[in-house]
């Protein structure tokens, strides 16, 4: 840990290179075959050795060692609940059982026979720190270039602003936004700064067995567009294996969220191969994206069922049919509708302002005051906000405001969920027209 710290705070000052051959050659085995099964690449290492006795190759678990001394980059392991529900990390580190499944957190076989000298956690999960992936995209000329982008692209910007009256030629990037420019335009973000994206959601890893996954990755808006989203620079945050969703995620985030709000205290170490130059740069959150449930685990809100309940925060409330307990986002009031609490006019969608950070501190402040359980139900009724996010855990100033940091993502409106929407409704009305007929 004392090394990682070491290596974090004096980044190493030369490009990665590789002078043996055969290491070089096992790496380039190694990255061809990442798709590929651990046997698969000792398979193919045993034929090379059988080919070729005087080729000492790595095995996997070596390759695995030597690319992160290279890197710099690693895993953190923390004990997790078998069933998912939470880690044993912060306020939990110490807990013997599950608080939510009562499940051990330790094997009870390895326990008992060592008479409770051995603790071995039950399931572990994985926290890949984000700085080293960043000095490592540094340390190489090319991609040390590529991370130039938003410098350059935020003069250009600016350029056309004076040009164009305040316009922009072509709205391409998150920079040409207001939020952004005024940012920059009053210091909050300077040139040596990194902007970061996170982005969480949840997958199915099989068809026809239950089996909950959960990620968060890290894009960087440093790099453009055309290089940000592609594979090799999508960096991995942290993977929770499962096999259920888990129950106190913010106990999973945790370790990730807080390494890089350390780092943020401090200042990342850089040394820029392209410019053999040191400098510090401040990690500034931008945007924390997900679909509907998966922004809840960021945000702490109700959720779209709620009578506050969307995802910015703004200030439309939603209806609720007579006797029922969910709310929806009715523009119109209902002819002979008058349900206390919903019978507000019409809503005209053209004064719905957006949220702001003002407002939700303002909300929060009296949500944590609620002196009895039903003052507090009141209190999220009406706001829209469970408790507090745990994005507050970060540098005021290196994160956009809470609802202004957070995003939608455009595929799960246009297609995952949108267009299965349309097709539920379109399917409806056709039965109800043929039963009709």
């Amino acid at each position: 840990m004392g090394e990682d710290l070491d290596r974090l705070r004096n980044p190493p000052k030369e490009p990665l290179r590789v002078d043996d051959q055969y290491t070089e050659l096992a790496l380039s085995m190694f990255i061809a075959l990442e798709h590929s099964s651990e046997s698969t690449y000792e398979k193919i290492r045993q034929a090379i050795q059988k080919c070729f006795p005087d080729v000492g190759l790595p095995s996997f678990h070596q390759m695995k060692r030597l690319l992160a001394n290279l890197s710099g980059v690693t895993s953190v392991a923390n004990h997790m609940c078998i069933n998912s529900c939470a880690t044993y990390v912060g306020p939990l580190s110490n807990l013997e059982i599950c608080p939510e499944c009562s499940e051990p957190h330790y094997d009870q076989v390895k326990l008992h026979r060592s008479n409770g000298r051995i603790k071995h956690p039950c399931a572990i999960f994985h926290t890949i720190p984000i700085t080293p992936q960043l000095q490592s995209l540094w340390q190489h000329p090319e991609s040390a270039q590529k991370m130039r982008y938003r410098h350059k692209r935020t003069q250009q910007i600016f350029q056309e602003l004076q040009k164009n009256d305040g316009l922009v030629d072509t709205y391409d990037d998150v920079f040409c936004g207001y939020s952004y420019l005024d940012a920059v335009a009053n210091n909050r973000i300077q040139r040596d700064d990194t902007l970061l994206m996170i982005s969480i959601d949840g997958t199915q890893l099989y068809d026809s067995k239950e089996s909950d996954c959960w990620i968060y990755i890290w894009i960087i808006l440093e790099l453009s567009p055309n290089n940000c989203y592609k594979k090799k620079h999508v960096l991995p945050g942290v993977i929770i294996p499962g096999p259920k969703k888990p129950k106190i995620i913010d106990s999973f985030l945790f370790p990730g969220l807080h390494h890089l709000s350390a780092v943020q205290r401090e200042g990342l170490h850089i040394w820029d191969a392209s410019q053999d130059r040191n400098f510090t740069s401040h990690l500034f959150l931008f945007l924390a994206c997900a679909d509907g449930l998966g922004l809840l685990t960021l945000s702490n809100f109700v959720g779209h069922q709620g009578k506050n309940g969307c995802r910015m925060l703004c200030p439309m409330k939603g209806r609720c049919k007579p006797g029922a307990s969910q709310y929806y986002p009715v523009l119109l009031k209902p002819d002979n509708y008058d349900l206390a609490g919903c019978d507000h006019p019409n809503i005209d969608i053209r004064n719905i302002g957006p949220g702001n950070s003002q407002r939700y501190t303002e909300q929060l402040k009296y949500l944590l005051g609620s002196q009895m359980q039903s003052m507090y139900e009141g209190w999220c009724l009406e706001t829209g906000i469970v408790g507090p996010s745990i994005l507050l855990g970060f540098q005021p100033e290196l994160i956009q405001g809470i609802p202004e940091v957070f995003s939608s993502k455009m595929m799960h409106l246009s297609s995952a969920n949108m267009a299965a929407l349309w097709l539920d409704l379109w399917c409806g009305t056709f039965d109800c027209a043929m039963s009709n007929n």
